[in-house]
């Protein structure tokens, strides 16, 4: 699933356009696992994402966000430099 955003909030990429991937995994719960954000028209096979893990408790309130990672580039940074089909082998900070 991709979502075009034309004003996404916080003014990524000096305020321009943002594409959206979302990688739901094999939750049912409508909560996204991967987020990926890049330049409207970028390829997933591109390393033009900056990719995002989302983590879920697993107590008696499964489904609850407990953190949000970032996927690093080479130098510990969460730039956009990733390949978003690479987003189950990135590494999180």
């Amino acid at each position: 699933m991709a979502i075009l955003v034309d004003n996404f909030s916080g003014t990524p990429l000096e305020g321009k356009g943002l594409r959206i991937e979302i990688d739901y995994v094999d939750r049912t719960d409508c909560q996204p696992v991967y987020i990926g954000y890049a330049e409207p028209g970028s390829a997933t096979s591109e390393p033009v994402w900056k990719v995002m893990f989302c983590e879920y408790d697993a107590g008696p309130d499964t489904g609850c966000l407990i953190r949000r990672r970032f996927a690093l580039d080479a130098h510990g940074k969460a730039n956009f430099t990733n390949i978003y089909d690479d987003r189950t082998s990135l590494t999180y900070g």
